[in-house]
């Protein structure tokens, strides 16, 4: 018999389904939308109650209390919330229920059996996600500055000079994440000795200049840092001291030696970093104690207290791949060909042996260094046209 609840999420771009063991050991499953609401289409029943059709709880106590999109809550359900009573009439036969939670807490709400808003008890929790993927591709970052060696500030455009379309005489420019760029006099050889120090008071003031102008999330990449992060660390520390909420520095996210694969990496980190931490931080705040363990694109766990933003891009096709590969061992099927279709793409993978995996990639806008297992994905899920 499990001592406490174990709970698994897995938030896609649409749908988010869950799963959980009871500490007595019964399963229980349950699917919410992503955007963290519940909708169904209701009829009237006797004495103000309100037919849902089916049952969405696993006890009458779980729904109680959730809040509706147009005001007012369920006062009473039974039948594991089949039957709902409202503190308000319903206009028309739509009922959306909205407690402003991360899709995964509800869901847990709903297993569980946790009144809103109380703590979700103590559990296992483990969440899959794709909410960083979609902030790119759906351009939904963070405005975010690039403090980079001076020189180096077109970068970020110039890249590594491929073309996007080869042979066309009229090149389409390069899409940057970072909205600012300032060069700073920051600079190691390429055994690490310092050959140009920041100048603290330059720094300060550019930095100044960009929290006055809306942007609070900065990027930090010094030449050769990877050999010695203390020139990168140093300005982080201004930035962070002159108001900026969250920076991210090249040697922190990616130490190695290719400069530009760890400025994209720093950049990409950063723009994604207040998405990705407004999403654990609301769902570790729902738990009464501990924290959640998150997927990241290498098919492995973290805490969500450790959790990277540019490790987050294929954490939900990773979560289906390493389950695939586990129940297919667990059948006896040593070669698998694996297909996940969500609502809005489809990702297929190949098991061989032990998993193959990628050093780098490029979703939207933004090139990552980081492992991620070798799927492929199409966008054509079962919502797409």
């Amino acid at each position: 018999m499990a001592d406490i609840w174990k709970v698994r999420a897995d938030t896609g771009g649409t749908f988010t389904d869950a799963w959980a063991l009871t500490p007595e050991g019964e399963e229980r499953r349950c699917k919410v939308l992503s955007d963290g609401s519940l909708v169904f289409k209701v009829t009237p029943a006797a004495d103000d109650w309100y037919d849902l059709g089916r049952s969405f709880a696993f006890s009458d106590g779980a729904v109680v209390g959730l809040p509706l999109e147009t005001g007012g809550t369920i006062t009473a359900s039974r039948e594991n919330g089949r039957f709902l009573r409202l503190s308000i009439a319903l206009e028309g036969d739509r009922l959306i229920l909205r407690t402003g939670e991360e899709a995964p807490i509800l869901a847990a709400r709903l297993l569980t059996c946790t009144p809103f808003p109380h703590k979700l008890p103590a559990m296992d929790f483990r969440v899959a996600t794709t909410r960083g993927t979609n902030a790119l591709l759906e351009r939904k970052g963070a405005r975010t500055a690039l403090f980079v060696t001076r020189g180096f500030g077109d970068l970020p455009a110039i890249r590594d000079q491929r073309r996007a379309a080869l042979f066309s005489l009229s090149q389409p420019d390069e899409e940057t994440l970072c909205e600012e760029i300032v060069e700073i006099d920051a600079r190691l050889d390429a055994t690490g000795d310092i050959v140009d120090p920041p100048d603290e008071t330059t720094v300060r003031r550019e930095a100044r200049r960009c929290v006055a102008a809306g942007i609070h999330v900065a990027a930090v990449a010094v030449l050769h840092s990877w050999r010695d992060p203390s020139l990168e660390q140093r300005v982080a520390a201004w930035l962070v001291e002159e108001g900026f909420q969250h920076v991210t520095t090249s040697s922190g996210v990616s130490p190695v030696i290719r400069f530009l694969p760890r400025l994209e990496t720093a950049i990409a980190d950063a723009w994604l970093a207040p998405v990705m931490k407004n999403f654990t931080g609301k769902v570790t705040a729902a738990m009464e104690s501990g924290e959640p363990w998150m997927m990241t694109s290498a098919g492995g766990l973290v805490p969500a207290s450790r959790y990277q933003p540019k490790d987050s891009l294929l954490s939900g096709p990773a979560g289906g791949l390493v389950g695939s590969a586990a129940v297919a061992k667990a059948a006896g099927f040593p070669k698998v060909l694996t297909f996940d279709m969500g609502g809005t793409s489809t990702d297929v993978a190949r098991i061989d042996g032990p998993p193959a995996f990628r050093y780098e990639q490029e979703i939207g806008p933004a090139r990552v260094l980081a492992p991620a297992l070798k799927i492929e994905t199409v966008a054509a899920g079962g919502g797409s046209i």
